[in-house]
């Protein structure tokens, strides 16, 4: 049996039950996750394993965490547990936003964009976002562009933690579309402060007069970093 919940205008199921095409304002629903596109296609590559290929118009939803649009998604989905979990899904083209709380209590919206990107699962929900080409900022002026808002980043390969952390390489701050500084590694945690900002902290003291610091951040995984 297909071990999501289909809603389609046109579907099509083999006999055997390992292949299905859903298209016409297609959605596919499993375990707070939804995929909608204009076409679905699903099929079983092993007894507990599928995967999903959604092509026009894609839209995935997790929960309230995030958000992607995108041309095409490719998902890996396992029924092995008894729960039907997504593991991997990669994207072409894509787009969407993630919403965190930061240190001071505010809630924020963080909207991104990248050529393309691999999200990856841990228990029902996204726990990496891996994107290349990406742009990313928290302003949502008047809907523009994101390159034209009054602040953007971009970044040649980004690592997002939905409401925990973001990485950024080779990231390029800019403002109004006018790049201003180049970073070779950026690291910001979405809860807390990190002292490492996009411009070093300029400052005089008797014993040094003037001068500039910057702090240089290191990552190794999610849960080692800092500056």
């Amino acid at each position: 049996a297909v071990p999501v919940h289909i809603d389609c205008d046109e579907l099509f199921l083999s006999e055997d039950g390992t292949l299905m095409r859903a298209s016409g304002s297609a959605s596919a629903t499993f375990e707070g996750t939804t995929i909608r596109a204009d076409l679905l296609v699903l099929e079983q590559v092993q007894s507990s394993s599928w995967r999903l290929s959604a092509t026009g118009h894609v839209a995935l939803d997790v929960g309230e965490e995030i958000a992607v649009q995108s041309e095409t998604l490719v998902a890996e989905v396992d029924t092995e547990t008894g729960a039907v979990l997504a593991h991997t899904a990669q994207a072409t083209s894509l787009a969407g936003s993630t919403r965190f709380t930061n240190s001071d209590g505010e809630h924020v919206e963080l909207f991104f964009r990248a050529e393309r990107g691999e999200l990856r699962f841990e228990e029902g929900r996204v726990a990496l976002l891996e994107a290349f080409g990406s742009e990313l900022t928290t302003c949502n002026c008047c809907n523009a562009d994101l390159r034209s808002q009054p602040y953007s980043l971009r970044a040649e390969r980004l690592l997002l933690y939905p409401d925990r952390l973001f990485v950024a390489f080779s990231l390029t701050g800019r403002a109004a579309g006018v790049g201003l500084v180049w970073l070779p590694l950026y690291v910001q945690p979405l809860k807390e402060t990190l002292e490492a900002p996009l411009f070093p902290a300029v400052g005089n003291s008797a014993a040094r007069g003037w001068f500039a610091k910057w702090s240089l951040p290191f990552f190794l995984n999610e849960s080692v970093y800092g500056n």
